[in-house]
Parts: structure tokens; C-alpha cells; sequence
């Protein structure tokens, strides 16, 4: 964030448990605007609209009376109309901190699979395609359910492989807490995962790696299982990238394998443009789904735009079901 309203270890010393050292506490915000144009070929629909994203992020850091470090913070999200009012299952954390190694506890905060070694100027390609009418794309940057907003308790290890390795495990898929004095009762099974992010001390390149299990929570499904792995190498002014990601669905006898290819330039120290081509195999169907998206993003440091053209052919790995759309971006920091 480029701005931050600070609160001193003065001002809230007077609740801070005695004998613990001083910390200080942030507060930083965001907020998304967005315009979306869509035409979807076989079902004749054309649609756009308005969205909004706002949020205001509290967090809180410093020593613990043992010697140890620790961080710790929630957002609130106050979205548009399709979301209700507000939401604090955003970044909820307390993390403690010995050295190069992070023990967490929360949900939305440690690394996982929506992470990308390709490169893009603007956002990924399931929110460029998130008001369509038809079936959903295969694709998934984020693959599996509910792990990455599912309450976790990680690990993560710095300082190998010029990178971390971090470890989460999720007792329960979709738990996202209920209140101080009862559980939340949603169904859900649980979960782990596994992810590296490092460049083995090249400078430049990005290599990212993740497997997760998420286990069947019926007898009539199997274990959801997703392996990532890819890289990408910044040379400056260009940068490109691979990443891959298999996943056992659900469905006995259903994989889907995607491939993603990005290409960023930055035209000058404020413009940059970028390429995204994204190609999945599922094993059932005859033809793949494939996506292409032109970005093109404009700094103006507190705000960002960006815009980008996307398209998607044989959506849902169905024939002839054919996507266009157009989003509009400005997101500010504060």
C-alpha cells in the first residue's frame, strides 16, 4: 500500500498484555471499480454491468516477551450487490515468527495454488470471465474447492532455494469459523498441500510448485488431487512464463490438464501490455478449451487501469461455445 495511517505503540500500548513488547498497527484499504462487456455465442447473450470491490485491512506486528516475532491482522470486504454487505474471511492470521521459519493460523493467508509462474498485466482469466451465462470455463487458477478461504494451520520455511517451501493443512474444506463460543458445522474434508516458490538464487527467474489433496466426501466421488509447476524469467523490460496444472477432479475418471502461457512488455515506466494463452485438455471430451486474453495496464502509482480482451473457444470443452468479453479496471490503494 502507498499510504498508512499508523497507530503508535502509544496509542494502543494501554491493551497490550503486560510485559509484552511493543507493536504497531496498520491500517491499509483497496478498492476495485470495474465496467464488463460479455457476448456468448450458442446462447445468443450479450450483457454488461458495473462492479465494485472495496476492503480495509488491519494487521499488527512486532515481539512477543519470549523472544520470538509474530504478525497478526483480518480484512473487512465490502463488495457489490452479488455478495451482500460484508465479508471478513479475507487474510485472518496470527502468525508467529522464529527466525526464517512461520508457524499460521487463519484462513486466506498462506501461499497456495492460485498463485502463477506466467506473467500478466491485469487480472487472471477466471475474473475476466465471471459474468458468463453459459457453463463455467474448465480452467481454474485457483483448481480444487474451498481450500485457499478454508481456516488452516501452516508452515512456511524461508531461505531454501532462494524461496520458502510452505505446508498447510485444512481440517475441514469450507470452514470459515463461526463465533468465539460454537464451530462452524459446514460440511467440508479436509485437506493439505505442499508449495515451493523460489529461483535457486538466479535473479530473474520465478519457479513456483504446489501439490494438494483434498479427500472425496463421498463414497461415489474420489480424492481431489492438483499438481502445479512452472517458470518464468523476467529479463527486464520482458518477461515470459509456463505454468501447468493436472488435477484429479472429483469425478471418477475425469481429469483436466491445463496449460498457461504469459507474455508481458512494458512499453514505458507507466504502460505495459501482456499475453495470456491458456489451453485445457479434459480427458472426456474431444476438444480443448482454449482462452487468449490481450492486457494492457497504465500505472499512475496510488491508482492502476487496466483493460483487457478476452476470448474463449469451445468453453466447458464443449464445441462451438464460444466466449468473448471486455473488462475495465481501476483499482486504487490507500
Amino acid at each position: 500500500m502507498n499510504k498508512k495511517l499508523l497507530l503508535t505503540s502509544a496509542l494502543c500500548g494501554s491493551v497490550m498484555l503486560s510485559g509484552a513488547a511493543l507493536s504497531e498497527t496498520k491500517i491499509t484499504g483497496g478498492m476495485v471499480l470495474t465496467y464488463q462487456a460479455n457476448s456468448e455465442k450458442l446462447t445468443a447473450n450479450s450483457s454488461n454491468g458495473m462492479g465494485r470491490e472495496t476492503q480495509i485491512n488491519l494487521s499488527n506486528s512486532g515481539d512477543l516477551n519470549n523472544g520470538m516475532k509474530y504478525a497478526a491482522g483480518f480484512s473487512l470486504e465490502f463488495d457489490g450487490a452479488d455478495t451482500g454487505s460484508s465479508v471478513s474471511n479475507e487474510n485472518v492470521y496470527i502468525d508467529f515468527i522464529s527466525g526464517n521459519t512461520t508457524v499460521s493460523f487463519g484462513l486466506d493467508h498462506m501461499p497456495n495454488t492460485s498463485q502463477s509462474a506466467a506473467p500478466r498485466v491485469a487480472e487472471q482469466m477466471n475474473t475476466s470471465l465471471g459474468q458468463l451465462a453459459t457453463s463455467a470455463e474448465i480452467y481454474e487458477y485457483q483448481p480444487g474447492s474451498d481450500v485457499k478461504e478454508s481456516f488452516a494451520v501452516g508452515v512456511i520455511q524461508n531461505g531454501i532455494g532462494g524461496g520458502f517451501i510452505a505446508a498447510s493443512y485444512i481440517p475441514k474444506t469450507g470452514d470459515t469459523g463461526g463465533n468465539d463460543a460454537s464451530i462452524d458445522t459446514a460440511m467440508g474434508n479436509a485437506a493439505y498441500n505442499l508449495i515451493y516458490n523460489g529461483n535457486f538464487g538466479v535473479d530473474g527467474l520465478n519457479i513456483k510448485a504446489a501439490y494438494q489433496k483434498e479427500e472425496a466426501n463421498t463414497t461415489a466421488t474420489r480424492d481431489i488431487k492438483v499438481l502445479q509447476y512452472g517458470a518464468g524469467y523476467n529479463f527486464g523490460k520482458f518477461a515470459v512464463g509456463v505454468q501447468v496444472g493436472d488435477t484429479e477432479t472429483s469425478t471418477i475418471g475425469r481429469d483436466d490438464k491445463s496449460i498457461e502461457v504469459g507474455a508481458t512488455v512494458a512499453l514505458t515506466d507507466k504502460l505495459s501490455a501482456g499475453l495470456t494463452y491458456v489451453e485445457t485438455d479434459r480427458n472426456t471430451s474431444s476438444v480443448n478449451e482454449v482462452i487468449s486474453a490481450l492486457q494492457i495496464g497504465y500505472n499512475l502509482g496510488p491508482i492502476a487501469v487496466t483493460a483487457s480482451y478476452t476470448k474463449v473457444e469451445d468453453i466447458g470443452a464443449a464445441a462451438g461455445t464460444d466466449v468473448e468479453a471486455v473488462n475495465i479496471r481501476a483499482a486504487a490503494k490507500f
